[in-house]
């Protein structure tokens, strides 16, 4: 009987055990139930926190933020940064410098010079006006100058060919000459335009422009001894621009004894004009200028090759080249 009860109470204090190991372990269950919970909400949080957090005081994303952190104390990004790296001290790009300097590359031009060979034209003032003009002076002073004159507008002529060219010596060219040589400005101060007909009959045909070329990249001079009293140059438009100019001139005399024309002068001062600035000149009329200005490269005295004509020019230059 005691035993027995020994027994039973061994049996109460055993389910105590029972009980209490039971309650701590849900306890700890829902402790640890609890816990997740919370923790999960703190994932809730957090990405919600994060989300927030993606944006700045100024609503700017990271991704804004970190474009935005990209500029420099100038407020470029590096994409701007690198662009403008890519700048001169002038503000232009790679790619606009390129561009720009296709645009200040000159627009070169082909002339063809003739020098009409014959005997001495006789002036009745006494000159004996031959064709002294060499090859040499064409290449090394009168071309230098008329690139330098020409420069204003970015034209550049390139000799194509120097033909020393005897006159045409048809039936009657003796004749011809003696008119040229005896031609005159009439009252009005214009000059004898009977003359350039019997100019160009001293021309020989087969080197002149075609139809075709005329309207190509090959400008023609023609220096003859002399082509008129107190006249240096005609553009010959309506003989295809063969453009003529005497190497002899009385016009700085008023029609007296004529002399060698200059080769060059003095850009500064002008003293009577030159060869080099004449043909300049003639070539101007070629390439669409009139005598639009005053003290200037086309009227007067002068070498200067104003904005609008050197945009009229240069479009006419440019047009001849792309018709080649």
């Amino acid at each position: 009987m005691v035993l027995h009860r020994v027994n039973f109470k061994s049996q109460k204090t055993n389910m105590k055990i029972c009980f209490y190991i039971i309650i701590v372990f849900l306890l700890f269950g829902c402790k640890k139930d609890n816990n997740t919970l919370f923790d999960e909400e703190n994932v809730i949080v957090n990405n919600e926190g994060n989300a927030s957090s993606d944006e700045d005081e100024n609503s700017n994303t990271d991704e804004e933020e970190n474009a935005s952190s990209d500029e420099d104390e100038n407020g470029n990004t590096d994409e701007e940064e690198n662009t403008s790296s890519n700048e001169d001290e002038n503000g232009n790009t790679d790619e606009e410098e390129n561009t720009s300097s296709d645009a200040e590359e000159n627009i070169k031009l082909n002339l063809r010079v003739h020098l009409m060979q014959s005997e001495a034209w006789i002036h009745p003032k006494g000159s004996e006006m031959n064709m002294w003009i060499t090859e040499d002076d064409v290449r090394d002073s009168i071309l230098p100058e008329m690139n330098s004159i020409w420069s204003q507008a970015k034209i550049e002529w390139t000799i194509e060919q120097i033909i020393n060219e005897p006159i045409v010596e048809y039936t009657g060219f003796e004749e011809d000459i003696e008119y040229i040589i005896n031609s005159k400005r009439n009252d009005q101060g214009r000059s004898d335009r009977a003359r350039l007909p019997l100019l160009h009959k001293l021309m020989d045909p087969s080197n002149l422009s075609s139809e075709m070329e005329l309207e190509q990249n090959l400008f023609h001079i023609y220096i003859f001894p002399f082509i008129g009293n107190t006249s240096q140059g005609n553009s010959m438009r309506p003989f295809g621009y063969h453009s003529v100019v005497g190497c002899w001139t009385n016009k700085f005399n008023g029609g007296e004894n004529p002399e060698k024309t200059l080769l060059t002068e003095s850009q500064t001062e002008f003293v009577r004009g030159s060869l080099a600035r004449t043909i300049s000149h003639e070539l101007g009329h070629v390439l669409g200028l009139r005598h639009s200005c005053n003290n200037c490269l086309m009227r007067n005295k002068g070498y200067v090759i104003n904005a609008e004509q050197i945009a009229i020019s240069t479009e006419e230059a440019r047009r001849r080249r792309s018709e080649n």
